[in-house]
């Protein structure tokens, strides 16, 4: 990497302290860089978009002044052609010319019909699986220590207790557990994101658990917790008016990648190839 860097240095230096014969940097081969109204306006509003200013007098004059300056340096490091020979550079054109060809690419706004043969195609995108509601009391592995499973026990006697006198709702003051950094309320949640927040063992229990009843005390990864379901969304996979606004994204994405594609592939066609031998 240093030899490249230093081999680049000697190069541009030649390129600047060469003799005239062999000096490619004469004033005529360079074009002037317009500085127009529509330009001071474009980088106005382009400033505005990233910091919410809008720059006018010297501010503005420094604008256009870096704007001429940034051109000047592009330009003339294209025509040092250090744009050749640089993947990065390379792959960075590449993406832009997809991208140019993709947003010119016109999609026509999909019928009934498509959108349910993406469905179709699809479906595993579209399914969505059953979710759980539930509140819970937590008794914490560090702060209860060897006492915990005991403290877990006496916890489930007393909710059970209070069950049918309580409407299956625990009484504040007597069932205060210990503070949980997630809170005590989880709304509808898939069994596998609560496996990540709360382990697997314990997602799996809360996902078979009656609703409405007390039931535990399940372990965590934090410690124990007395667990009452309070609602469940089962599987479900959506249909076309459930979904349309999703289907129609999705399906235009989709059609406009493949278009893209075909106009690559006809770009590319109409470059003649030559394979060695």
């Amino acid at each position: 990497m240093h030899f490249v860097i230093l081999g680049g240095l000697i190069f541009i230096a030649a390129r600047f302290l060469g003799s005239d014969a062999q000096n490619d940097f004469d004033d005529e081969a360079r074009t002037s860089i317009a500085v127009t109204a529509h330009l001071r306006e474009s980088l106005v509003e382009d400033r505005f978009r990233r910091t919410g200013e809008r720059p006018a007098g010297r501010a503005l004059t420094d604008l256009v002044d870096q704007h001429v300056r940034d051109e000047a340096l592009y330009r003339e490091a294209l025509r040092l052609g250090l744009d050749r020979g640089d993947t990065i550079v390379r792959r960075r054109v590449i993406q832009k010319m997809e991208f140019l060809i993709q947003s010119a690419t016109e999609v026509a706004a999909p019928d009934d019909a498509a959108l349910e043969g993406y469905l179709e195609a699809h479906r595993e995108d579209f399914t969505f699986p059953a979710r759980v509601a539930f509140t819970h009391i937590y008794l914490s592995r560090d702060s209860r220590g060897e006492d915990l499973a005991a403290d877990g026990e006496a916890l489930m006697q007393r909710l059970t207790e209070a069950n049918e006198d309580q409407n299956g709702l625990p009484v504040p003051e007597i069932f205060l557990g210990d503070a949980f950094l997630l809170g005590a309320t989880f709304p509808l949640t898939t069994e596998s994101d609560l496996a990540g927040r709360l382990g697997v063992a314990f997602a799996a229990a809360v996902a078979a658990a009656p609703v409405g009843e007390w039931a535990g005390p399940f372990e965590s990864s934090y410690g124990l917790h007395a667990v009452r379901v309070t609602n469940r969304a089962p599987e479900y996979t959506a249909n076309l008016e459930s979904a349309r606004r999703e289907l129609e994204r999705a399906w235009v994405e989709e059609e406009r990648g493949r278009l893209a594609e075909e106009a690559i592939v006809e770009l590319v066609a109409s470059y003649p190839r030559e394979d060695a031998p």
